[in-house]
């Protein structure tokens, strides 16, 4: 299961940006980091890191 916002709105421009966004993972193979929160703050300093779009669909993948 993947659960993450479609785009980042950050409230000091009140509009999309192209900002990275949070996710959270969970599933076989899929290691969890010790994150308790979900928002761009904890998510910096998650295990994971900055991850590109194309590894995040292939992490789903894993059996």
């Amino acid at each position: 299961m993947l659960l993450l916002p479609d785009h980042a709105t950050p409230i000091s421009i009140k509009t999309h940006s192209r900002d990275p966004v949070p996710f959270t993972i969970m599933g076989t193979g899929i290691v969890p980091d010790g994150v308790e929160r979900f928002d761009e703050q904890a998510a910096k300093r998650g295990g994971y890191g900055l991850v590109e779009a194309t590894e995040l669909v292939g992490m789903m993948g894993k059996e």
